[in-house]
């Protein structure tokens, strides 16, 4: 079962400077004027986040702040981000400190070796984080798919010079 939220099919795209490098930027698919995604104001946490939530609510509003795409309507999903992440971590550090084979494996009440079930908790909970991290921009392929905008100060891009010259050469 692949990754809820993914939607889009085919190899992640390259960023502009990739295309630059290997010849296949085009005039007809560079993007309009970026679009600014941010609203300006921070979403209200909720209360019912743990203290590692919390910790973790911080982290996500200062990477998207970082990347200008934080809005008051993004409150539920990096709380979801938050929780999982933290379901994730959690499961993970009970996995590690029990059972044997790394946790994998524990006592069953017949006495019998089972399967530890946190192994699939945390498996939901990574597959849910991911999916969210995705949703948000927060993984690599996700911020070369965001049309959005990173810095209010746009940057020359120094591979421009090398099409040019090679423009020339030709």
């Amino acid at each position: 079962m692949g990754i809820k939220g993914t939607g889009r099919r085919g190899p992640p795209g390259k960023s502009p400077h990739l295309k630059l490098i290997s010849g296949t930027d085009r005039v007809d698919r560079v993007s309009p004027e970026v679009i600014k995604l941010a609203d300006g104001e921070d979403p209200e946490r909720p209360s019912f986040l743990s203290a590692d939530a919390i910790i973790e609510w911080d982290k996500a509003i200062a990477i998207l702040k970082r990347l200008g795409i934080l809005s008051m309507a993004d409150s539920a999903i990096i709380a979801a981000y938050c929780v999982a992440k933290c379901t994730f971590q959690n499961s993970s550090i009970m996995i590690n400190s029990s059972g044997e084979f790394g946790g994998l494996l524990i006592q069953g009440t017949a006495g019998a070796k089972i399967a530890n079930p946190l192994v699939s908790i945390r498996s939901r909970a990574m597959n849910d984080m991911v999916s969210y991290a995705i949703q948000m921009g927060m993984t690599p392929a996700a911020r070369l798919r965001l049309n959005a905008e990173v810095s209010s100060k746009k940057k020359e891009n120094p591979f421009t010079a090398l099409k040019d010259e090679a423009d020339i050469i030709q």
